[in-house]
């Protein structure tokens, strides 16, 4: 009986043994799963500091695409003021144009220009206005050339009686009415006709 109840006890030790290696490997699963979870946890949070970092760099992102986008506006108008100057000088152009103002301004060779108008037209603008004629003498086939934004378009009027003005207009490609202010346009040639009593 003795061996009996050894063997029990051993059986009961062995059982405990056991049943305790079970409960540590229970309470280890369940130290990494809880362990786990505060990875998780903390990889969210990390997550969630990224998307905040990245919201705030699109963000400085579109602000500079902004700033960007005015600079390179304001850059190209300059440019284009600037050449514009500088052709009229090459040209000796004595009178500057503004295409904005419909105003009379004096385009020199006893013509004058009023009424300007600018309209964006397919690729470029289509400028259109009134020629005044201020000299004694009826100019027939009279070119014209406009000068803008390094563009050169001639046109033709047909023609201008002394003392009145026709109108006109021209379309030049590849010009930003945006970025165009100033400009000339010049008398290049025509016939003359005038009366001897």
């Amino acid at each position: 009986m003795e061996n009996n109840n050894s063997q029990k006890k051993s059986g009961q030790t062995l059982s405990i043994i056991a049943l305790l290696l079970i409960g540590g490997l229970l309470a280890f699963e369940i130290w990494q799963v809880k362990n786990q979870g505060e990875k998780i946890a903390e990889l969210l949070s990390e997550i969630e500091v990224v998307k905040t970092e990245l919201a705030e760099f699109k963000s400085e992102v579109s602000i500079l695409s902004n700033v960007s986008g005015e600079l390179k506006e304001k850059t190209e108008k300059i440019f284009n003021d600037l050449l514009e100057i500088k052709l009229e000088k090459l040209m000796e152009d004595p009178s500057r144009v503004n295409f904005t103002e419909s105003t009379i301004q004096n385009i020199g060779n006893g013509f004058f220009v009023t009424d300007l108008e600018m309209k964006e037209h397919l690729t470029g603008i289509k400028l259109s206005g009134r020629v005044i004629n201020t000299q004694s003498v009826r100019h027939e086939n009279i070119t014209f050339k406009a000068f803008m934004s390094g563009q050169v378009k001639a046109f033709t009027i047909n023609r201008i009686s002394p003392g009145n003005s026709t109108k006109f207009s021209v379309y030049i490609p590849d010009v930003d009415v945006k970025m165009t202010t100033y400009g000339s346009i010049q008398y290049q040639r025509s016939s003359v006709e005038y009366f001897i009593k």
